[in-house]
């Protein structure tokens, strides 16, 4: 990949990443907005003091409900900017060429590996080449 091929990637991605990030903040936009009409008709119809209690007990809740609501959006993001970030590093490495070095010398390992596997088990097959014979194993 070409250094050309990467930078289109990342700014794609970070477009991605801009449109993600709004669409969550007019979501929750929306929601805040929803629960606070609720709360606004509600207390319209409350016309004692009890149903004002009432009303102020739940908007107060709406207001930790909302302040919960921006936390986890925060950290939504903060997650989401750690799983780029390493999204990124993954794609660079993979363009620099130490990723091909990793995988030539691990198939290197692999092969050799069941190489040793099958020279170590070769005299059992030579000596025992029928499995109905009356070889022990």
């Amino acid at each position: 990949m070409g250094d050309d091929t990467l930078i289109a990637f990342f700014a794609n991605a970070d477009a991605v990443a801009q449109r993600i990030q709004e669409w969550n903040e007019y979501r929750l936009k929306q929601e805040i907005a929803a629960k606070e009409r609720t709360i606004d008709i509600q207390v319209e119809k409350a016309s004692d003091a009890k149903a004002n209690k009432l009303a102020a007990h739940k908007l107060e809740k709406l207001q930790a409900w909302n302040e919960a609501q921006l936390e986890r959006q925060k950290l939504r993001q903060k997650r989401f900017e750690q799983f780029k970030g390493l999204v990124f590093w993954l794609g660079g490495w993979v363009g620099s060429g130490r990723s091909g070095i990793f995988f030539f010398i691990s198939a290197v390992l692999i092969s050799a590996t069941a190489t040793a596997v099958a020279i170590i088990n070769l005299p059992t097959f030579l000596s025992c080449p029928n499995s109905k014979s009356l070889c022990i194993n």
